[in-house]
């Protein structure tokens, strides 16, 4: 932290000594390079403001401070280490407008057990964005309350803010009727044929190809009545009941099923807080809400992809850096208006590769390549991997485009504590990867802990994404986080579990281990899609229950759509689940005559697995291993192997969960004081009847 009386009290000439002696290194020729003699030996500090002299006389002192984030991290690198002291680069009040990522890499560590730490200041609130300001609006359309401004011919984005809301991209149904062809639709009348923009238009389809997926794809042309989709992602996402691949056995082969939602065309904006950006001519249109005058508004739309950027090596990690009290907005991802689209998998994962649908999936012993391993993950705005020792503590990520914070591939020994993470198109926050499944070492993912965090309201445009995503990862502790406002699943963790599916295959090796999960409170979610959970645990936790994955003391409570609340989906082993409350998950009184045995109850359950240990938990379900699937096709095919159930509790109203339960689940005080999460709702219903 920045010492206190930095700012008025003169350093000694001991302290100067000694920050000199830390740094041991001669005056600096440049003064844009140098670095100020502080009030302390043990903290240097560097101040940034977004005032700052740009060019000559900021010298990254409170009085003089550098102008960015990229100018102080240039001026310490290179000396860290030499130095023997923390390095705190504080930032002032403001937005601080990036026109490139920062990027960190080992010459930007901390060095000799010290940190380099980018806090704010006491009292201010700065903000880390990649955005623009859209200025110059001049109301184009009267009659439809249409304003337009220019932009520079460059930006491509998928989101825009206005004061401080994401707007909403014009979106309506179709025209007309569509009937589904191989590369496309036939339309019942040309109204489309018309529209200006074609391979900007695009199809959004809820629940396809598979229920828990939400797939988006562009147009390539439309002519009279010839609706033609954009490849690779149109096969991708339609022709996945190829038998004996690994999408078809993920999902079911199905078929899209539902007419699709039109987004991103000129002529469906119609509706007060919808925009469309025209690339050809270089303008973004709006319509503004009641009252609002975009002339006045800040307006901001997303140009860069990546805010913070921590690339390390195996072998040379980025290590020893840490963010407090610092909001991250404005970065976007416009892979999707490709035309690889977004041909939805699971939980931010993606088809992208062409045929890619054919993919077998095999994932053969020798090593070679399957689905699991080349399907594309959503990215993360603040992203870091091959990294050591990364601190996230009591900073902001919203209004963002893709996952707000990722944890990449050979990410160990990282902190997040206390972040708010909402208004993120994926998921709030991803640890791991799902491409190496084998990993070792360096490369391996382990020892993250994620504690206190509040999520909400993600998931905003990829609705399928769950609000934290974990993939392969070791000794990774998820404990006092509130999940609540979300359209899918609160957390999803583990992956690789769908090859059971293939006859005489097991659930994909992988070094997942020693993770927990424990008091944590989830509630509102599943509000858009099905076929998640509140906790949801896919594939191989461990080698045995006692280095398996441990679900416990969690409070999982007014799940929406049908799933299970606590989920152990397909090759779901060595998890142990005890003493958690579920409440107010559905009931599917058809559950048992579509699955022979299947408790009708969806607080606990999922598609076979085990070994799978349930013990003292509470809910209306008497025996939460009844909830398992065994031995159906759907689920794979597998029976039940070493489950137990143990001295659970039924409980007939949402009162009866244990009171130390409850007080113990979701963010500890500390954390829940500063940002006032919304409160569980009470008096809930047992549970919502399906359907």
């Amino acid at each position: 932290m920045i010492h206190e009386g930095l700012h008025h009290v003169r350093p000694s000439r001991t302290a100067v000594a000694l920050a000199v002696l830390a740094l041991a290194i001669a005056t600096p020729t440049s003064a844009s390079a140098s670095i100020p003699a502080v009030s302390r030996a043990k903290t240097i500090t560097v101040f940034v403001a977004p005032t700052g002299r740009r060019h000559g006389r900021g010298r990254g002192t409170e009085r003089l401070p550098y102008a960015s984030l990229a100018i102080a991290r240039d001026a310490i690198r290179g000396r860290l280490a030499r130095i023997r002291s923390d390095v705190v680069v504080a930032l002032g009040d403001g937005t601080y407008f990036l026109d490139r990522p920062l990027t960190l890499s080992a010459a930007d560590s901390g060095h000799n057990g010290h940190t380099v730490r980018y806090v704010a200041r006491p009292g201010t609130h700065p903000v880390v964005s990649g955005g623009v300001q859209i200025r110059g609006w001049k109301q184009s359309n009267p009659t439809k309350g249409i304003w337009t401004a220019p932009v520079d011919a460059t930006l491509n984005t998928r989101q825009l803010y206005v004061d401080g809301v994401r707007a909403t991209v014009a979106t309506g149904p179709a025209p007309t009727t569509l009937t589904q062809t191989a590369t496309g639709y036939t339309a019942g009348n040309e109204a489309m044929a018309s529209w200006s923009n074609p391979r900007d238009i695009e199809f959004v389809y809820p629940s396809g190809p598979s229920n828990w997926t939400e797939s988006r794809c562009r147009v390539a042309s439309v002519v009279a009545t010839t609706i033609t989709m954009q490849q690779p992602c149109w096969d991708n996402t339609t022709r996945r009941s190829m038998r004996g691949t690994a999408v078809a056995i993920a999902g079911f082969g199905q078929p899209l099923k539902v007419a699709p939602v039109v987004t991103n065309a000129r002529e469906l904006l119609t509706q007060p807080g919808q925009w469309y950006l025209d690339r050809r001519h270089h303008e973004i249109s709006y319509i503004p809400m009641p009252g609002q005058d975009p002339s006045r508004a800040s307006v901001i739309a997303p140009r860069l992809p990546v805010l913070i950027d921590g690339v390390g090596t195996p072998g040379r990690p980025v290590h020893d850096i840490a963010f407090q009290g610092i909001t991250f907005s404005h970065a976007g991802w416009t892979a999707p208006s490709a035309p690889t689209g977004y041909s939805d998998f699971q939980a931010g994962a993606f088809l992208q590769r062409a045929n890619g649908y054919r993919e077998r999936g095999t994932c053969a012993p020798t090593g070679g390549p399957c689905l699991f391993s080349e399907l594309a993950q959503v990215p993360g705005n603040v992203r870091f991997r091959n990294d050591r020792s990364i601190t996230f503590r009591d900073n902001t990520f919203e209004h963002l485009g893709a996952i707000g914070l990722s944890l990449g591939n050979g990410s160990q020994r990282a902190s997040v504590t206390g972040n708010e993470f909402t208004d993120t198109s994926c998921s709030g926050l991803g640890i791991g990867g799902i491409d190496q499944p084998r990993a070792q070492s360096a490369r391996q993912t382990a020892h993250i802990e994620i504690a206190n965090n509040w999520f909400h309201a993600t998931s905003t445009e990829y609705q399928s994404c769950a609000a934290l995503l974990v993939g392969y990862a070791h000794h990774t502790t998820i404990r006092h986080n509130q999940i609540n406002d979300v359209p899918y699943s609160g957390m999803s963790i583990g992956w690789g579990g769908w090859l059971e599916r293939f006859p005489h295959r097991d659930p994909l090796a992988n070094y997942s281990r020693n993770n927990v999960v424990a008091n944590n409170l989830v509630f509102d979610e599943m509000k858009v899609i099905v076929d998640g959970g509140g906790i949801y645990t896919n594939g191989i936790q461990g080698t045995t229950l006692a280095n398996g994955q441990t679900i416990e003391n969690n409070l999982v409570v007014e799940q929406h759509s049908l799933s299970w609340a606590i989920y152990t989906d397909n090759g779901a082993m060595y998890v142990s689940i005890r003493n958690n409350a579920v409440w107010d998950a559905v009931d599917v009184p058809a559950a048992s005559a579509i699955f022979a045995g299947v408790a009708s109850q969806f607080s606990f359950g999922g598609c076979g697995g085990g070994p799978i240990a349930y013990d003292g938990n509470y809910s209306i379900q008497p025996d939460p291993s009844a909830g398992l699937i065994g031995a159906e096709p759907a689920c794979g095919g597998h029976p039940l192997d070493g489950v137990t159930s143990v001295d659970n509790h039924v409980i007939a109203a949402q009162d009866q969960i244990p009171a130390a339960l409850v007080s113990a689940a979701g963010l500890e005080s500390r954390t829940r004081d500063r940002l006032s999460p919304t409160p569980m709702p009470t008096d809930l219903p047992p549970f919502t009847q399906y359907p």
